[in-house]
């Protein structure tokens, strides 16, 4: 049904995200990767789509990348919690503390109640003090 849209309509970026969604969520990684690029062509200022290929391409443990597509959507959703969340991981994985605490602070900020953000934070802490003894 989705492919029937985008034969007709194949710059619906609507339909594009949530192609991406579901391939992604049926671990098709590769395939949800190329249509982001697509949707980028199309919308290259959209956070959401930034954002989605950022998680798809955490799902490949290809951090660098996905961090910066983490970091341009938050450039253009700077009051998305889950974006600032999810480009902290990645910089918290690639062992750069500073920019995870950065954004791991940004994402409580916006979302103060969050427990995963708590969480994630307070490892970042503990790791950061094993480091220091």
């Amino acid at each position: 049904m989705l492919n029937g849209i985008l034969l007709s309509h194949p710059g619906h970026v609507p339909t594009r995200k949530q192609l991406m969604s579901v391939l992604s969520g049926s671990r098709q990684f590769q395939e949800a990767l190329s249509e982001s690029a697509v949707a980028l062509k199309h919308s290259p200022d959209d956070g959401e789509i930034h954002s989605l290929r950022g998680s798809i391409l955490k799902d490949m443990n290809r951090l660098q990348e996905a961090a910066e597509s983490f970091r341009t959507a938050t450039k253009y959703l700077p009051n998305d919690p889950t974006a600032h969340m999810n480009l902290g991981a990645c910089l918290h994985m690639l062992k750069q503390y500073k920019g995870a605490r950065k954004h791991y602070k940004a994402a409580l900020r916006l979302q103060p109640d969050d427990k995963v953000i708590r969480e994630n934070l307070q490892k970042l802490e503990r790791l950061e003090r094993q480091q220091t003894r």
